[in-house]
């Protein structure tokens, strides 16, 4: 049977399934024709994500439905820390001080710890 798959850019896929066929092998469809790997792929079918390990027939999948495509974006962050330590003689000793900056880059933000110690 002949589905869509939608994309968030409008462009739409025709793939030949069967209703036996798993998600996954959905995904391995779509890569052969646009060339996204399947772990960046997140299928839409009637409002809900759809499970890797079902088949189009358990989500009632018939020919001419629509899929969704969306592309699963990964997170990262970036970490920088900085330390400026310092010691401080007086009559009365020796003192120790320190200031740490760290930088955390997450989610497009920088969040910033500052630490001091003594």
């Amino acid at each position: 049977m002949l589905i869509k798959v939608k994309t968030l850019t409008g462009k739409e896929i025709e793939l030949d399934i069967e209703p036996t066929d798993k998600v996954d092998r959905i995904k391995e469809k779509v890569e052969e024709k646009e060339g996204i790997p399947p772990a960046q792929q997140r299928l839409i079918f009637s409002g809900k994500q759809m499970a890797e390990d079902k088949t189009a027939a358990e989500y009632k999948i018939v020919g001419g439905s629509v899929l969704h495509l969306v592309l699963a974006l990964r997170w990262f962050v970036k970490f920088i820390s900085i330390e400026l330590k310092w010691y401080v003689y007086t009559n009365k000793g020796k003192f120790f001080g320190a200031i740490r900056f760290c930088y955390y880059h997450l989610f497009r933000f920088w969040l910033i710890v500052f630490i001091m110690d003594f």
